[in-house]
């Protein structure tokens, strides 16, 4: 399969895990590439891991791909989701107000698998199909009960505009599998009432805005534009997210794997 012909060269390429240095008692901070975990080291020198977190390397986006709230320390205080997405953000140098997608990941929780599901299936779309929710309609409050808008809402305190409901592939050791993915949007006082608000724009059409605008001069934009039709145009960038989710499975993957090995969990 492709996510895990793209694991090898990644692994190849990365020496491992950089631990942080400067965590409250018992916290350790790991990272790979641009994904962070958080473990805690119980009072038996075993590993837990804690938290899962990225900042994406120029969206304004945030992904929180797992917590764990019952995992307590045996000394000092608990190192709460929104302490550590702030001191996250600062060792990444980014500004928490600045984000405007907060990423959550439904992980082992059937639960909110059946509500997604439900969801898809009244408004007559595929199972996979990706869906906008917004204020007023019938499956908001669902939403807002989950424990994911809860994680978001703990790291983002703007008020949310809507929530796009996504299937991403994830690596296993078996191969891949399908994860249901919420993406919570808070715009900032710049991005209200810009183009993004004008319309339910999906996360390709989003990512695609994002991405030109990160071009250093509207001469780069119109030379792009120059080289190819509109088709290809809007093809390159396709492949583009493409392989930067490919690339992401596999960073997740790894970092996953890493962690196994120091928790003794399998992966």
């Amino acid at each position: 399969m492709r996510f895990l012909s793209a694991c090898l060269p990644l692994a190849l390429s990365l020496l491992g895990l950089a631990q942080a240095t400067e965590m409250p008692p018992g916290y350790d901070r790991w990272s790979l590439g641009n994904i962070d975990s958080v473990t805690l080291l119980d009072e038996d020198k075993k590993y837990h891991l804690v938290e899962v977190i990225r900042f994406h390397p120029w969206m304004k986006a945030a992904t929180i791909y797992f917590v764990d709230e019952d995992i307590q320390p045996t000394r000092g205080s608990r190192l709460g989701l929104a302490e550590s997405y702030n001191d996250l953000a600062k060792e990444r140098e980014r500004d928490p107000n600045d984000i405007d997608w907060i990423i959550t990941e439904v992980t082992e929780d059937w639960e909110t698998d059946d509500l997604i599901r439900d969801i898809r299936e009244s408004r007559g779309v595929g199972p996979t199909d990706e869906v906008v929710v917004v204020p007023g309609d019938p499956d908001w409050d669902g939403i807002f009960s989950t424990k994911y808008h809860k994680y978001a809402s703990l790291v983002n305190h703007k008020e949310i505009d809507r929530v796009l409901i996504r299937t991403v592939q994830r690596v296993t050791s078996g191969g891949y599998r399908n994860s249901e993915c919420f993406y919570f949007y808070f715009p900032t006082r710049e991005t209200a009432g810009g183009e993004q608000d004008e319309g339910l724009m999906t996360w390709e059409e989003v990512w695609e805005e994002e991405w030109t605008a990160t071009q250093e001069s509207e001469e780069v934009k119109a030379w792009v534009e120059n080289q190819m039709s509109a088709e290809e145009n809007d093809a390159a960038l396709e492949g583009m997210l493409a392989e930067e989710e490919t690339e992401e499975a596999s960073s997740l993957a790894l970092m996953y794997r890493k962690i196994a090995e120091l928790t003794g969990d399998g992966y």
